[in-house]
């Protein structure tokens, strides 16, 4: 059992369902309802836009996408938009021009060593520069100093220790899910191993994570070499952010106290790592991961990954409007 589990489980026993409560009858009953509709539960693909169709790509655009994939929320409830493109699909749009950039003129051979090298050395001068052509709102994009600081460390990580290529880190990690949780975590601790409390002690590894989850569904589309070699899927959770709660709640697999339903629901903004944010993160990985192994069970073997669960109350937390907001890098 990895750590970010455990000690969501701890924390919810102890402490978070005085707030939120998970409520398994009721997703005993939905999983049984999925089970006896025969409703698919997909693994997403992440094809199209601006992931890239071959394998190597997807891998190194993933690895740097996810550092800074969060906050995308403005004053005034505005979004972020990058040439015309909102939140997370502008930011897709930024890693692609800073990636298109930082490789420019390079030879296949030399690209992801240049590539790194331009990341570890980006200054918040260049960023903002980019920002300055991205048009509308684009350079009131909130944290720009934590988001160049985590592209700064990435960078000069996979240059210094990996050549460039964040294949040769998924390769030390010998392509198991949980070895690559733990390892993004320990490698980089800035960009991928600073989500978690230190007293009492969570761990979340949201952007890690993702990670995993990505690269699980996007080779298996791809059909890499490698893809089958993702083991251990099963020992990961899901990516604790802040739609999946909300198909949790919306679906009434979680219940929170009045307090905390007065909050989100007038929509004021929780504290980073208050009791209320910590306690919805950790109640949606005991509920996550006890939904995945009801059905599980119910299918009678490992059918069901932490993918499928991850997008099934992804999808679900799109539904409402009704979510935790926190002004963070980590979700």
């Amino acid at each position: 059992m990895l750590p970010v589990e455990k000690t969501c489980k701890d924390y919810y026993n102890f402490f978070g369902k005085e707030a939120v409560s998970v409520n398994f009858k009721k997703l005993d009953e939905i999983a049984q309802n999925i089970l006896e509709e025969n409703e698919i539960l997909k693994t997403p693909k992440w094809v199209g836009g601006h992931f890239p169709e071959k394998s190597e790509e997807f891998m190194q655009y993933i690895f740097y996408l996810n550092s800074g994939n969060a906050c995308f929320w403005l004053d005034e409830n505005e979004h972020w938009i990058y040439k015309n493109k909102k939140g997370a699909e502008g930011w897709m749009s930024l890693v692609n021009d800073l990636i298109n950039t930082g490789s420019k003129g390079s030879s296949e051979k030399s690209k992801k060593i240049n590539l790194a090298k331009y990341m570890g050395d980006l200054s918040l001068e260049d960023f903002n520069s980019f920002l300055k052509n991205g048009g509308k709102n684009s350079e009131h994009l909130k944290l720009k100093p934590q988001r160049v600081s985590n592209f700064n460390e990435l960078g000069k990580i996979l240059y210094n220790k990996y050549e460039g290529d964040f294949e040769k880190f998924l390769e030390e990690s010998e392509w198991d899910a949980e070895k690559i949780v733990e390892n993004l975590a320990y490698e980089f601790p800035e960009s991928y191993g600073s989500d978690y409390i230190e007293c009492p002690y969570v761990r979340f590894d949201k952007r890690n994570t993702l990670v995993a989850l990505k690269l699980y569904g996007g080779l298996l589309e791809r059909k890499f070499k490698k893809s089958v070699g993702l083991s251990n899927i099963n020992s990961i959770t899901v990516a604790s952010d802040y739609r999946i709660p909300a198909g949790l709640r919306l679906k009434g697999g979680i219940t929170y106290n009045e307090e905390l339903s007065e909050l989100i629901d007038s929509g004021i903004n929780l504290k980073q790592n208050s009791f209320f944010e910590i306690s919805i993160r950790a109640a949606t990985i005991v509920a996550t991961k006890y939904f995945e192994n009801k059905l599980n069970s119910l299918y009678g073997e490992f059918k069901v990954t932490p993918a499928q669960i991850d997008s099934y109350f992804f999808r679900e937390g799109r539904k409402t409007d009704k979510f935790h907001k926190v002004e963070t890098l980590m979700y």
